[in-house]
């Protein structure tokens, strides 16, 4: 999007309500049903988006919590000596600590190792742990509300925002509601200008 096109947007929404309806009230008592249906409508799927985000939060820190007892081990291996014509070492003594995410990647370099097949298998135990897994799948199963939810926010907000009227009340409430919830979403103000263009036309039109 064009960076000075989105500078004027941002100007004119800090401007707004007055900009669009100046003199009229943002709060109409001749609204129509229509437009209180679709602005309930958004303001309920606002409401949905945030418990997704709560249900989501605590399954995320109850996730990471039993990451916490995840089992770790520091393993002690050698490093063969190399000798690249430009670069030669010897061989050397290294340290590695392992856990759930890296512990398979180091099968070959330890496979000698007693205390590495051992350490696999608590990994794997921790792996299934029923509590771990209907942690995981509950995360999974919120992440999934949450996209879902912030799909129909989005659906109610263009409902609400695309509202045909040719009241100017209603046009300047449309940027006082979006207003909160486009300073870091470019493309929706660009939608809601186009939206306000298709007001400011048909309220012309009464003059």
């Amino acid at each position: 999007m064009n960076a000075d096109n989105t500078t004027k947007r941002r100007a004119l929404l800090k401007a707004a309500p007055a900009a669009i309806a100046p003199g009229v009230g943002i709060a109409s008592a001749t609204n129509p049903r229509g437009w209180q249906d679709a602005k309930g409508a958004f303001s309920r799927a606002l409401e949905a988006v945030n418990a997704a985000m709560k249900a989501e939060d605590g399954a995320e820190r109850a996730a990471w919590a039993f990451k916490e007892t995840a089992p770790t081990q520091t393993f002690i291996y050698t490093e063969p000596a190399m000798d690249r014509g430009w670069l030669r070492t010897d061989a050397y003594e290294a340290s590695i600590t392992l856990d759930h995410n890296n512990w398979s990647k180091w099968s070959e370099t330890l496979r000698g190792d007693p205390e590495y097949a051992a350490f696999g298998e608590r990994v794997l135990i921790w792996q299934n742990e029923p509590a771990h897994v209907e942690a995981c799948n509950r995360l999974k199963a919120l992440r999934e509300d949450l996209g879902a939810a912030h799909r129909a926010e989005h659906k109610a907000w263009r409902r609400m925002a695309s509202f045909p009227t040719r009241d100017a009340a209603i046009s300047a409430e449309k940027i006082a509601i979006s207003r909160p919830h486009l300073e870091c979403d470019e493309e929706r103000m660009a939608e809601l200008f186009g939206y306000l263009e298709a007001d400011l036309k048909r309220i012309a039109a009464l003059a």
